[in-house]
């Protein structure tokens, strides 16, 4: 009898630990918290894994991040967010990749590169994320009402093997949730050719290959580098 008391007491323990003292009201909590779940990963915040080196030393190579959906519900993206980018690389469907770069250029300025610097309407800019040298010269070019300038944060990359230029509004899905760390500790030159780029996915999964596509819903047309891919 003894025996048999201690085990009924062992189940009855184990079942207040796991589901506690009210199973019903245990369900309800669960069932909450896994549709709000669902709700938060759908339509606020994006995971994204980070491929590549043109964030560098902000953004790492394969670390994960979020991008928040709603970070410009009630304003819009200013110089210096990282946020994420929607691009294409097909011209026949809807099928996506993402970008995680710098805004440092808003509609109406005009962005120039002149001896590694950032030039706005002339003028440099201080960028204090800034680790690595460069040293790009690049002519001015004037944003539309609807446009803004993106870059990575690694410019010891040559210009033309580092993606950057003009995205639309309606392209940019969010802003990052967490800065990145800034413990780098290489030399002054990133000898990785190519430009960063972030795929969405869930968290756990492997990440996909450097030129992966995300499917969203919206059309998108190809664009070349330093132009804007989608269309308003």
């Amino acid at each position: 009898m003894q025996g048999e008391t201690r085990t009924a007491g062992f189940w009855y323990w184990l079942r207040v630990l796991t589901i506690g003292r009210r199973p019903k009201r245990t369900l309800v909590r669960l069932a909450v918290l896994v549709a709000a779940s669902v709700v938060v990963f759908k339509f606020v915040l994006l995971p994204i894994r980070v491929m590549g080196l043109s964030m560098e030393p902000s953004f790492h190579d394969h670390a994960v991040n979020f991008i928040n959906r709603l970070a410009y519900i009630s304003g819009e993206p200013q110089r210096g967010d990282v946020v994420g980018i929607r691009m294409s690389t097909n011209a026949d469907g809807p099928l996506q990749f993402m970008l995680l770069k710098r805004v440092v250029g808003l509609p109406g300025e005009t962005i120039s590169f002149s001896g590694g610097r950032l030039l706005v309407n002339g003028e440099p800019q201080e960028e204090p994320y800034l680790k690595l040298h460069s040293n790009w010269n690049e002519r001015g070019r004037r944003l539309g009402s609807n446009e803004y300038f993106f870059v990575g944060d690694n410019r010891s990359m040559p210009p033309e093997q580092h993606e950057h230029g003009v995205a639309y509004r309606s392209q940019i899905v969010g802003r990052v949730l967490f800065k990145g760390k800034r413990n780098y500790s290489g030399s002054d030159s990133a000898p990785h050719p190519e430009a960063q780029r972030a795929t969405p996915g869930r968290l756990g999964e492997a990440s996909l290959p450097l030129d992966a596509v995300h499917q969203i819903p919206r059309p998108a047309t190809p664009g070349r580098l330093g132009e804007a891919s989608l269309p308003e």
